[in-house]
């Protein structure tokens, strides 16, 4: 995913009516070039910025909530969450996730050649690593991991996220200010009903 406007890894003033990404080293060359842009999580599924910070849903500066009436944890894992996506598309949700990963503990297939993975299954997964604004600004991980944000809240400045090394893949939590990768797929008629 390579859409909006490039902002650098630390700023403090965000614009919530357009999307904003930042690009490795802030250096444009790698949003434009495979790599793509790198999202928090409130810009990754079209929420304030503000909903890094807290609860979706509790605050007047994060009035809405990703997901209304969710009951069971399990019901996380089906949202189709169009966030920065086009139209008709929608963020990876945990199920489909498991289900390109097909049981395996190895991300060798989804991952592109381009990373040294086989990319059997046709995902092209590229390490692409990330923007991490804590103790410090930095860009970390280009080669060595991609992370993906799911629609799931984990803490009040939390989220899960698919993360990929070159042996294996796992879900992980991750502070929403950091700058990940976002993948999409096209919308499709589901049993999860809000």
């Amino acid at each position: 995913m390579n859409y909006g406007t490039q902002v650098t890894l630390g700023t403090t003033t965000f614009d919530d009516s357009k999307v904003e990404k930042f690009c490795y080293d802030d250096d444009s060359w790698y949003c434009e070039h495979y790599f793509g842009g790198l999202y928090s999580w409130s810009e990754t599924f079209g929420l304030p910025r503000a909903c890094d910070s807290v609860w979706t849903g509790t605050t007047p500066n994060c009035p809405d909530s990703i997901a209304k009436g969710i009951v069971y944890d399990s019901d996380w894992n089906k949202l189709q969450i169009q966030g920065v996506c086009p139209d008709g598309w929608h963020v990876m949700n945990e199920t489909e996730w498991r289900a390109m990963i097909g049981g395996e503990e190895s991300a060798y297939r989804a991952t592109s050649k381009a990373s040294n993975g086989s990319n059997s299954n046709g995902f092209s997964a590229l390490f692409g690593g990330g923007g991490y604004d804590d103790d410090g600004c930095r860009f970390d991980n280009i080669g060595k991991y991609a992370q993906f944000w799911l629609p799931k809240e984990t803490a009040y400045h939390g989220a899960r996220v698919a993360s990929f090394e070159k042996s294996s893949w796992d879900y992980i939590s991750f502070r929403k200010v950091y700058g990940l990768s976002v993948r999409c797929v096209k919308n499709y008629t589901s049993l999860y009903v809000e």
